[in-house]
């Protein structure tokens, strides 16, 4: 019946005083509690126009409250129902009455509900017991949904879907993918929303291969591919890795949505694709605010930050409204590129539109100035946060020691320990570097095992490097060494690079050729390692091994990469590389670096690197 028709019979019974039939009553009440949108208050003043109205009009009413922004009504009408007694509400009425405490997040009245549904002999209805369950897990009551899943008499695919979709909302991977395995071993043939699912959890774990094994079972269980199944199955193969297998469904998908093309794009980028990904971001029919910050953050991600900043700028001249996580990602960017200015259009752009500065976007702008060396402007954001976790703790400790203020860092991390806040493995990175930079060889070691003993966080390899360069800073290399080779993990080639560059400072040229070589064993082809032995031959004039070394990354066609940097200049990034003659503006580099040059040597500063005589770069 259509709404208009329902008004105008409703208009006759009025009329008419026909409010005792309650065939035509229930018809109407259908159509409004139906209707689009939902008016719940309508359909409220003819149901209590009805003297007796029976449970179907009980739970017509009951369920259009449940489904409404209102939900809490659905409650207030059960105990009206309750107060009457007569009807009684049946498995229906309390299904609808739980789905209104799922929506309302009630999880007292979900308690109050199991126990009328035991009085009311309902404790084995299947129906009944899987509308409790959805509303505790909904509610935060999942190990009470568990406990009742346990122990009901039957459960059909709805009561498994229940739960495992339960604890993929609740972050509980590993236990949704060990139901699903259980479902399977009961005999319970899984649906669509069985393996949306499924999916989900195998996408956020990284499960490849079981991911795969459960786009089998939807052949094998003759499971209908819909958009919602393509999607998941994109979204998984994406996060996994197996991009040839999100292409190929891609490709079989006849519609697609703004999900899909998105999914694709973040796959792509994050394999590091980034071409691949740029080119479906410009085919798409139809982009939203996702489709751009899933582009901007993958060219952040890809080390291409200059990318993202244009992409940025792009956004504004169309006149989109970026969102939070795009300005984290273009914050991230301008970070990466000391792209002060545009840094600070963005910040101007926060404050200008009134934005609250929560705990991510304000770490991302504390960390932007910073890493453009303001950290007096990051130390202002920081104090004007009105949150802090720890994002926005980490961000200025990491900031302070990226500037060489070990003592302020450390005073930094002790109010950060006062105010209750618990630091992470990325605080501690900031820490011991602070540590390192001023000297406080005795301070990163007590940080070192405060990390582990008193915050339970274990060391991870750049802890480790830390600490080598801690005691390489401060002249201990036989000790560095000696942590070096008692590490519970083995050491990369950063944590060699970095002794070596200490014995470089100091002089130790013995300890260094020796790192030098396990260097070049560990990566063969990285030409960067034969320039630090060539030049450390040189420090110490053995001529002969720097030919050597020459003709060794000759034989092999190992090549140095030229070094490069980048600046900003009126708001547009520049970038050069070392020795590049191609530049127009080369000869006034040339002069400005000499002068540069002549001034820090009036000041007195002696340079520690080292030349070789076949002018191979560092």
């Amino acid at each position: 019946m259509s709404i208009s028709h329902a008004r105008q019979l409703h208009a006759r019974i009025i009329i008419t005083g026909q409010s005792h039939h309650h065939l035509s009553l229930a018809k109407i009440l259908t159509s409004y509690c139906q209707s689009e949108p939902l008016r719940p208050s309508t359909s409220r003043v003819l149901f209590d126009s009805v003297r007796s109205p029976n449970v179907f009009l009980w739970n017509t009413i009951i369920r259009a409250y449940a489904r409404s922004d209102v939900p809490q009504e659905a409650l207030v009408l059960l105990q009206c129902m309750l107060r009457r007694a007569d009807p009684s509400p049946n498995a229906y009425t309390l299904s609808f009455v739980l789905d209104a405490c799922a929506n309302s997040g009630i999880v007292a009245h979900g308690r109050c509900l199991h126990a009328l549904a035991v009085r009311l002999g309902f404790e084995s209805n299947v129906y009944v017991l899987n509308a409790l369950m959805h509303s505790l897990s909904r509610s935060g009551e999942l190990e009470w949904a568990r406990k009742l899943f346990d122990e009901s008499p039957q459960r059909d695919v709805v009561s498994w879907n229940i739960m495992i979709s339960s604890y993929v909302h609740s972050g509980r991977f590993d236990e949704a993918l060990s139901n699903f395995a259980d479902m399977e071993e009961n005999g319970v043939k899984g649906n669509a929303v069985t393996v949306v699912s499924a999916l989900s959890a195998c996408a956020q774990l990284g499960r490849l291969e079981l991911g795969r094994k459960i786009h089998g079972y939807i052949g094998t269980n003759g499971i209908g591919l819909n958009e919602i199944l393509q999607n998941a199955l994109i979204d998984m193969y994406a996060k996994c890795g197996g991009m040839i297998e999100a292409r190929r469904t891609f490709d079989e998908m006849h519609s697609k949505n703004t999900i899909t093309w998105n999914s694709m794009i973040s796959g792509y980028a994050r394999a590091g694709f980034i071409d691949i990904a740029r080119r479906l971001f410009d085919e798409m029919p139809n982009r939203n605010i996702i489709s751009w910050t899933s582009m901007m953050t993958g060219y952040v991600q890809n080390e291409q930050p200059g990318h993202a900043i244009s992409l940025f700028r792009e956004l504004l001249l169309k006149g989109i409204e970026p969102d939070e996580v795009m300005m984290v990602s273009a914050l991230s960017a301008c970070a990466d590129l000391g792209c002060l200015d545009q840094g600070k259009s963005i910040h101007g752009f926060l404050n200008k539109r009134r934005i609250h500065l929560r705990c991510m976007l304000g770490a991302s702008l504390i960390d932007m100035y910073a890493k453009s060396g303001r950290v007096d402007a990051a130390l202002r954001v920081f104090n004007g946060l009105k949150e802090k976790d720890v994002n926005s703790w980490t961000a200025i400790i990491t900031g302070l020691a990226l500037h060489g203020q070990g003592r302020a860092c450390l005073s930094m991390f002790g109010s950060m320990e006062q105010s209750q806040i618990a630091p992470n493995a990325v605080t501690f990175v900031g820490v011991l570097c602070a540590c390192s930079h001023a000297g406080l060889v005795d301070d990163g070691f007590r940080h070192f095992s405060r990390m582990r003993y008193v915050y339970g966080i274990e060391p991870e390899i750049e802890h480790f490097g830390c600490m080598v360069d801690l005691l390489g800073r401060a002249g201990h290399l036989d000790e560095a060494q000696d942590f070096i080779l008692k590490m519970p993990i083995e050491p990369t080639a950063g944590i060699w690079s970095a002794l070596l560059g200490a014995c470089r400072i100091h002089g130790n040229f013995k300890v260094a050729e020796t790192v030098a070589r396990a260097l070049i064993d560990l990566d063969p082809h990285h030409g960067g390692r034969y320039v630090l032995l060539s030049n450390i031959y040189a420090a110490g004039s053995k001529w002969e091994d720097v030919t050597k070394v020459r003709k060794k990354m000759k034989d092999l066609k190992v090549e140095k990469e030229p070094g490069w940097s980048w600046i900003e200049v009126d708001a547009t990034v520049k970038q050069f590389f070392a020795g590049d003659q191609t530049n127009l503006q080369h000869g006034e580099v040339m002069l400005t670096l000499e002068e540069i040059n002549r001034r820090l040597q009036y000041e007195g500063y002696v340079p520690l690197g080292y030349k070789s005589p076949f002018d191979i770069d560092e």
